[in-house]
């Protein structure tokens, strides 16, 4: 039997400015499965990944997260149940299982992975933790100095 797909794409189009920019006949993505987005510049790749993890409302389609339709507009827990690594850091200048080590630690959670504020590899600081109120926030072990 078949596993239900954790996401699913069923008719999905988005067009900007009346432009189609994206059209999925079908697509989905099942618990355990790897799937690899590859295409030239300004193929979708992007705007798939956006629609798929509920960031991007489709102008036409559905998309299904664990079986069950959902709006983009009313989909907050259903993506706090996925992640999205970005071609770009958007937190900090490190890898991507430090990234998610980050975070994981952010919500309290241990993680064995070292992050690396040795001398080869310095991190920046990122912007958004205000070093005044780091303390209050719960963010004081990651107020990081500046290299």
């Amino acid at each position: 039997m078949t596993r239900p797909a954790v996401v699913e794409l069923v008719g999905v189009r988005v067009s900007y400015g009346g432009a189609t920019v994206l059209d999925v006949p079908a697509l989905g993505v099942r618990a355990g499965e790897i799937l690899a987005v590859v295409g030239p510049n300004g193929s979708g790749k992007s705007t798939l990944l956006r629609v798929a993890g509920l960031l991007e409302r489709p102008t036409q389609g559905v998309v299904r997260f664990h079986d069950r339709p959902v709006d983009v507009g009313r989909a907050l827990a259903e993506r706090r149940r996925m992640a999205t690594v970005f071609q770009h850091p958007l937190l900090a200048d490190m890898t991507v299982a430090q990234n998610v080590a980050l975070g994981l630690r952010f919500r309290g959670r241990s993680v064995d992975l070292p992050l690396p504020f040795g001398p080869t590899r310095p991190m920046r600081s990122p912007s958004w933790i205000p070093k005044d109120t780091s303390a209050k926030s719960g963010a004081a072990p990651y107020a990081f100095a500046s290299p």
